[in-house]
């Protein structure tokens, strides 16, 4: 499996650098948020902390939730979310964990939009302070407030109902905020559909990087008769995943090795992730690659759509499929992958 970027690995080293040097005594229950890499972790636990990790997206060595498990802690240490969405979210889920007065680390990169920070920090907690401020990165501290008017405290707060347009039509939507794309269907995923074609009778099919399940409710208007293995390693996307798509196996996870059983795919259908943070990264493409050799079908078939610039061609060439392009519309391609 190819290994993290060493440009994002440097940012995470940063981020923990920060937060270590600065919480040199750490309150005996800590919660650790969405730091990735257990760096934090482990240096919290060396200075005689209890922590307790919760992250939202599944990697290698770590369990993913949608929400964190049921505790009260004395502090927590935030590593900033890209999407300002799921920063409100992780806000309340650690403000409904901490202790009264329980005090919170919120860490991130001034690429990642650290400098706006306190203005969301601010809703729950209070004062905020800068704790520290260098290699491109900033660490803010704040204390829990006595009154949480507003408070969302249960994942369940946050759900939400509503209708999402697919090229058969709409229908009802289970959403929830922080997910790809709002939850809906966005430009790149509609060219692959567009550009699918009918599926061969009794197809097994993998939806990587499944998001809330569109692919497989735009599949199931078409009435291809199929079987649907939904992946993806946000652990709440697959939870909205679940509930859009209750008759699919939806599962929780980063490749397809996630997925149990000795599975022979017809097709794996893909707009798959290329950042890491705010980073762009193909080691999720590079690993799909190099894994699907073992897990197609015979004349099985990846249909993939990815912004123009990223090196499909390259990247699946090496891992001996061939490879087409299928359709192009603006900064899309769609491309067909087989070996």
């Amino acid at each position: 499996m190819a290994t993290r970027s060493l440009t994002a690995q440097v940012v995470e080293d940063t981020m923990a650098s920060l937060v270590l040097d600065r919480l040199e005594m750490p309150k005996p229950r800590v919660l650790v948020v969405g730091a990735g890499d257990a760096t934090i972790a482990v240096g919290l636990t060396t200075r005689g902390a209890t922590v307790t990790a919760w992250d939202r997206v599944a990697g290698p060595g770590r369990r993913a939730a949608p929400w964190p498990e049921p505790g009260v802690f004395d502090e927590a240490v935030l590593r900033m979310p890209r999407a300002r969405a799921a920063f409100e979210m992780a806000l309340h889920g650690v403000a409904a964990r901490l202790a009264f007065g329980g005090e919170l680390w919120v860490v991130g990169s001034n690429e990642e939009g650290i400098r706006s920070a306190p203005a969301r920090i601010e809703v729950l907690f209070d004062p905020v302070v800068t704790a520290d401020a260098r290699g491109h990165g900033r660490l803010f501290r704040a204390r829990r407030k006595d009154d949480l008017t507003g408070l969302k405290a249960d994942l369940g707060d946050w759900r939400s109902v509503g209708t999402v347009e697919l090229p058969g039509g709409s229908r009802s939507w289970v959403g929830y905020p922080g997910l790809f794309a709002k939850g809906g269907l966005d430009a790149a995923t509609a060219l692959l559909l567009e550009t699918l074609p009918t599926l061969p009778e009794a197809c097994r099919v993998l939806d990587f990087g499944c998001g809330t399940g569109i692919i497989g409710a735009a599949l199931e208007q078409r009435r291809d008769r199929f079987e649907l293995d939904q992946l993806d390693a946000d652990a709440l996307a697959v939870q909205t995943a679940r509930e859009n798509l209750p008759w699919a196996r939806t599962w929780l996870g980063y490749r397809t090795g996630d997925v149990p059983g000795p599975l022979g795919w017809d097709r794996v259908v893909s707009n798959p992730p290329i950042h890491e943070g705010v980073l762009r990264s193909y080691r999720v493409l590079e690993d799909l690659a190099a894994a699907l050799d073992t897990r197609l079908a015979p004349a099985g078939e990846v249909w993939l759509v990815c912004q123009r610039q990223v090196p499909i061609r390259e990247i699946f060439t090496k891992a001996r499929f061939q490879t087409q392009i299928r359709a192009e519309r603006g900064a899309f391609r769609v491309w067909q992958a087989f070996l």
